[in-house]
């Protein structure tokens, strides 16, 4: 077994997590999925023993089993009860730690009997702690609206996982939702050096209207209108748009975008990838400033509504753009009209 700095020895099956930007729960209509011939199953490869030990955990009563995993097929995970190993309220990263790793693998390979479960049945595979790193991967369109070169990016964060199965508040349903690699660290992580840590497949769902949620829109607008030109009235023609969101088709809105003398638009239901910009400017900033702010930065939707001033304003006057030739947005202006 190759232990690595920050390297995946444990990898534990089940929906670990699912971090939301809070919101209060809201009937959601989906869009319709056409019917599945057959059950939608994941296919999913189990690291041999000399690689990694792979763990699932199902309620056995008041309490949790847990499986050394083996095989995977169909939705069914296969493997050992260790349950003759584990004392009272132990998970497999207490095991792991008293044990070591081959002590619990040699305990798997000598066992005679095996035990199976529903993948859907699975419960969190080992007690969630407070935060958790997660590695995430955006989809190749993310990547080209974001212009990145060489595929999907990856990027870190840190969050506090829900339970599993948790609900999800939602209003428009038009939600972010990535499967990531979250690290759960078997050991505390020092000061110095690195840590040795597991891997959750998680689930990441994110309220993307939470930042605006409680903000007035009309407030928003005349806010752009007045710093870009200086007025209560765009001088010519600019087009307002946005998602399906109830706070952008209110009436109201609606009727003050106009009186703003802007053409107010909004993007096709459920077709966020129709509005490339907004969607490559949103993963940008979550990417560069939010996933890597300070937790008292981001403590609520107020406190992050405070910091985006600051934040844009780097975007535009300091970060560089392969577009524009390595320059910030305003440094190309001032050049152009140069």
């Amino acid at each position: 077994m190759r232990i690595l700095s920050i390297a995946g020895v444990l990898i534990a099956l089940g929906l670990a997590a699912a971090v939301v930007v809070g919101s209060r729960p809201e009937p959601v209509k989906p869009p319709p999925r056409p019917n599945a011939t057959a059950p939608l199953r994941a296919t999913l490869a189990i690291a041999p023993a000399d690689e990694a030990l792979t763990f699932a955990r199902f309620a056995d009563g008041p309490g949790f089993k847990t499986l050394a995993v083996q095989t995977y097929k169909d939705g069914v995970v296969g493997g050992v009860d260790l349950s003759p190993l584990m004392e009272n309220g132990e998970d497999a990263i207490g095991l792991y730690n008293r044990l070591g790793y081959d002590a619990v693998a040699a305990f798997v390979a000598s066992a005679a009997a095996t035990a199976s479960r529903d993948a859907a049945a699975l419960a969190t595979p080992v007690d969630l702690r407070k935060v958790h790193a997660a590695v995430a991967t955006n989809y190749p369109e993310h990547a080209d609206e974001a212009n990145v070169e060489d595929g999907p990016f990856m990027f870190a964060k840190i969050a506090q996982p829900t339970a599993s199965r948790a609900a999800i508040p939602a209003t428009d349903g038009l939600l972010d939702y990535e499967v990531e690699l979250c690290l759960v660290t078997l050991t505390p992580i020092a000061a110095t050096g690195g840590a040795k840590g597991g891997l959750i497949l998680c689930n990441d769902v994110t309220d993307r209207a939470a930042l605006l949620r409680g903000a007035d829109v009309r407030d928003m607008m005349a806010e752009v209108v007045d710093k870009r030109f200086g007025a209560t009235r765009c001088p010519h023609r600019v087009e307002w748009h946005t998602d399906n969101g109830p706070i952008y088709t209110a009436n109201e809105t609606r009727a003050f975008g106009a009186s703003c003398g802007f053409v107010v638009t909004t993007t096709p239901a459920y077709s966020p990838e129709s509005n490339g910009m907004a969607e490559a400017l949103v993963k940008t900033m979550k990417r560069d400033y939010f996933y890597v702010a300070d937790f008292d930065d981001i403590a609520d939707a107020a406190t992050v509504l405070r910091r985006l001033p600051g934040w844009f304003n780097d975007y535009n006057e300091h970060a560089p753009h392969r577009a524009l030739g390595m320059l910030s947005p305003r440094e190309f202006r001032r050049r152009e009209a140069a």
